[in-house]
Parts: C-alpha cells; structure tokens; sequence
C-alpha cells in the first residue's frame, strides 16, 4: 500500500457540538500519526459557526496550514472534498478496523473513516490523549481572542473552571429527566470545594450555554465571569442547530476560544460530556470534581474503550501496553 496517498478522515457533516468533534478528532490524529496516512477533516454543518454549510468549519477554530506535526493535514470545502473508491467506516462496526485501530496497524483501505465521538476509546488514558490535542493549534481569530480574555481575566489567582453543558433553550442536557435547579445547586457546591482547596479568592470560569444558567452561576458564585458569546434567547432552540447572529456582533470563535481557555484553568469542576474533554486533558489542574446526575453517561476512558473491545469481539482488553506506551487499565 501506498501510504501516502491514503487518508484517515474525520467527518462531521451534522450539528453535533465542539467536544464531540474534538473527541472523535483526536483517534483520527493518532491513527493518522501511526499509519502515515493523510488526515482529512471535513467539518461541514459549521456548528456555532456563521459560515456557510458548504465550508469547513475546522480552520474557523484551528489552524490548518497543512500539517499537524508530522501528520499531513487537508481540510477542504465541500468542493474540494476528495473521493475514495474504497473505504471503512469506524462507525459501522468492522471488528477487523476496530481490532487494527486497538493495535496500531494500518488496514487495506483507501479511506478509514472517523466520525463517532467514541473513537477516543483507542486511547488507554487521559494522559495518552495529550499528544493529538497538543497538535492542534487556534486559528489566528481564536489566539487573538483567547490572549485578549487570559490578559483580563487570567493573571493572578488560579482560576477554576464551571464547564457545564446542555441544549440551549432546553432543559439542562437537551430535556431528558433533569433537575435544573438540582445540577445549579451541585455545581455551586462543588465550585466551593474547589475553593476550599484552591484558594476562597479563586475567580470562577463559567462555560455554560444556557443563559438562565450562566445568570444564575453569576448569582450564587462571587468572582465568577464568561465570555461573551452568542447564546439563542431562552426557548429558541438548541444551540447546536443555530448559527451567531452577526448584527450582535459574533463571529464564530467564541466557543473554540472558551472551549480552549479551559485548559488555562488549574481547577476544574463539569458535567460529563466530551465538551470539557480539551481542558481536563490540557489542563495542568490541582482540582477536578465531575459532577453525575440522573441519566448521566459518563463519558470517561473506560466507556469508550470497551465500546471498540466489544466491537472488535475481544474477550478480553487488550494487553501489554499500547503504542502510546502507557499499560491498559
């Protein structure tokens, strides 16, 4: 096989958030390291994004000059999106190309195709997550905004982070059974433990997208603050499906730039979800709490690695260790 000409793609073609694209993104960036593959990104749907459905959203929140370390990187439009007679999606569940991403080991495929979150079930940790996440860089837009909102906020005391998520203009996590008020008052709490042994000074980093919510954290948490960011009026949808009004004054790299910032935090403090997942992993923290609630799944490094385990009929985890040299847990 000829390497080189062979592509590992991530794709998203739908609305799906940030975390979850970031998540599935990141077994695509390690299997193409591991192969030699190309990686293509085609992020069409350009959630949170005021750019049309026919261009990648990827460069709207990373830089994308054409290599991601020694990964050769290609994020076209829709127009330029390239063909492949063959290819094997992750997501259908072929045992051989889950077993093959467990080990590390190239397929006969044209194309292997990346678009299910759980794709971070290759990894044995958090840790091992590091390296892919660590070759993604902001785009010119979102470092320019991020350095302007660390300058303001992020000099001096350690800030903890407040990344809660949910369907905007929904109840809290996209109307399922769920408390509102009950998963406010748990988060309050668990931002005062977080104080406690921070620091009781210790400024708060809401990263919410419910304003009834934010407003609230804002009631109850002293020295708590955002970024300004566009969120629908309450009971106007979710904010997956809609894009930032540009007569408010949003471009579209607002959430890439707070998703981001939470790896500046040394305090952590979410609910499970991939949206946190770039923080928790980047982050240097002294304090992490995850809040459960009612009909939570939680999205840690077991979960999504059973998923490709089952998928790959093995009776067992994989032994030994991996190819990025930590021992299976």
């Amino acid at each position: 096989m000829t390497k080189k000409l062979h592509d590992v793609v991530h794709i998203r073609k739908d609305h799906m958030g940030l975390g979850d694209r970031i998540a599935g993104l990141m077994g695509a960036i390690d299997y193409a390291h591991t192969t030699g593959r190309r990686l293509v990104v085609l992020w069409q749907g350009a959630t949170y994004t005021r750019v049309h459905e026919d261009v990648n959203g990827f460069p709207v929140s990373f830089e994308s000059t054409g290599r991601l370390g020694d990964v050769e990187l290609f994020a076209p439009d829709r127009k330029d999106q390239p063909t492949w007679k063959t290819a094997l999606d992750v997501a259908d569940n072929h045992p051989e190309l889950c077993r093959a991403i467990l080990n590390g080991e190239d397929v006969e495929t044209e194309a292997v195709i990346f678009r299910h979150p759980f794709s971070a079930g290759m990894f044995c940790c958090r840790e091992c997550k590091r390296e892919p996440l660590a070759r993604l860089k902001p785009s010119e837009p979102v470092r320019v905004m991020m350095d302007a909102f660390l300058e303001k906020h992020f000099t001096g005391k350690p800030v903890i982070g407040l990344a809660i998520r949910h369907g905007n203009g929904e109840p809290l996590r996209g109307g399922r059974e769920y408390d509102d008020e009950a998963l406010v008052d748990k988060a309050v709490h668990a931002v005062g433990r977080a104080r406690k042994a921070m620091g009781q000074d210790c400024p708060v980093f809401v990263a919410a997208d419910n304003w009834k919510t934010i407003k609230a954290f804002h009631n109850y948490i002293e020295g708590s603050f955002n970024l300004n960011k566009f969120v629908p009026a309450e009971n106007q949808g979710a904010l997956h499906h809609r894009h930032p009004e540009p007569a408010a004054g949003f471009t579209g790299h607002e959430l890439p730039a707070e998703i981001m910032l939470l790896a500046h935090c040394k305090g952590l403090v979410y609910n499970p979800s991939f949206r946190p997942d770039y923080g928790r992993i980047m982050a240097d923290l002294d304090y992490e709490e995850c809040i459960f609630d009612q009909g939570v799944w939680p999205w840690d490094e077991k979960a999504s690695r059973d998923y490709f385990v089952e998928v790959s009929k093995l009776e067992a985890p994989l032994k030994g260790t991996t190819r990025c040299g930590c021992q299976n847990s």
